[in-house]
């Protein structure tokens, strides 16, 4: 635990000594790996937002160091470049605009006087990591523990962010946006999932809404299940996904179509001891921006199959 950031969860943050990368072609598969930072990394798949992808094609992804520093990583070209942040963080997202680099990340206010729960901050760089101005803040409340942050860039320019804070007897799914680039933020606008939520991801689909799944855990392990909500200037259709299936370990993504994708495990049984967790994919369907549409599970991936023991 880095001064007063708050620890995520009961288990541990998985620890790791280096970050490498490969790419991968059809032709030739994957390529021999290489290492792209040597250090001590709080490496945490759920505290990773994922790499974004940028207008230009320029990918970037944003990482913690086991000091609290923040790295961020992208990929012009054939090659990737490595920015270190200072501070103290505990989750990081960031996403590109050519050589502007924007990152916004959870962590602890410089200038706090009282011990307190993660604060969500925001900086820039418009050099591509060489400099970064000062961070700002997106929220100071700071009474609810905040924990796995994305932050989004729509082809228009604006910025979403989504993240969730724990309280006693729910947790707070919360967006905030921007459209001047991270100078100013709107007001959080926030839902309350009941119980504890895990695994938060988003995306954004083609009308421009943001979507979020994550892990409903306020039935425990035996109901475990995801819930689905979108953000389209106010939070709307949450509903509870795929009904009779324990699902968990959502991954959201875009076809080249610009379709979204939603890949995630599923079981039928409780008893995890015996079941069986495969992957299956899901596509949303939505014929216009003012017209919901559904999550329709695809087909099971099955030789992803692995056995929960």
């Amino acid at each position: 635990q880095a001064l007063n950031i708050v620890p995520a969860f009961a288990w541990p943050v998985l620890r790791y000594s280096s970050l490498w990368t490969a790419s991968y072609s059809s032709r030739a598969g994957w390529s021999l790996p290489a290492r792209l930072y040597l250090g001590p990394l709080a490496w945490n798949s759920r505290g990773t937002s994922g790499i974004a992808r940028g207008a230009d094609g320029r990918l970037t992804i944003a990482a913690v160091s086991r000091g609290g520093s923040i790295l961020v990583l992208t990929f012009v070209g054939d090659r990737w470049s490595l920015t270190e942040v200072p501070g103290v963080a505990a989750y990081a997202s960031a996403v590109s605009m050519g050589s502007r680099l924007l990152l916004a990340a959870i962590g602890v206010d410089d200038h706090a006087l009282v011990r307190d729960a993660n604060r969500v901050f925001f900086q820039r760089s418009d050099d591509s990591g060489l400099s970064w101005d000062h961070r700002s803040y997106v929220t100071r409340a700071g009474r609810n523990p905040a924990h796995q942050l994305t932050l989004l860039l729509s082809p228009q320019g604006v910025l979403h962010l989504v993240w969730h804070e724990d309280k006693s007897t729910a947790s707070l799914v919360i967006h905030a946006e921007s459209r001047d680039q991270g100078l100013t933020w709107s007001a959080p606008d926030e839902f309350a999932a009941p119980g504890l939520v895990d695994g938060l991801r988003a995306a954004l689909d083609r009308c421009g809404q943001v979507h979020v799944v994550f892990e409903d855990w306020v039935g425990g392990a035996d109901s475990l299940h995801l819930d689905h909500a979108v953000w389209s200037g106010s939070w709307s259709h949450h509903e509870h996904l795929f009904s009779g299936l324990l699902t968990s370990d959502p991954a959201l993504g875009l076809r080249p179509d610009s379709t979204l994708v939603l890949v995630f495990l599923w079981q039928t049984s409780p008893r995890r001891e015996q079941a069986i967790a495969r992957s299956m994919m899901a596509e949303w369907r939505s014929d216009s921006p003012a017209l919901f549409g559904s999550f329709a599970p695809q087909h099971a991936l099955q030789k992803r199959s692995r056995t929960i023991r």
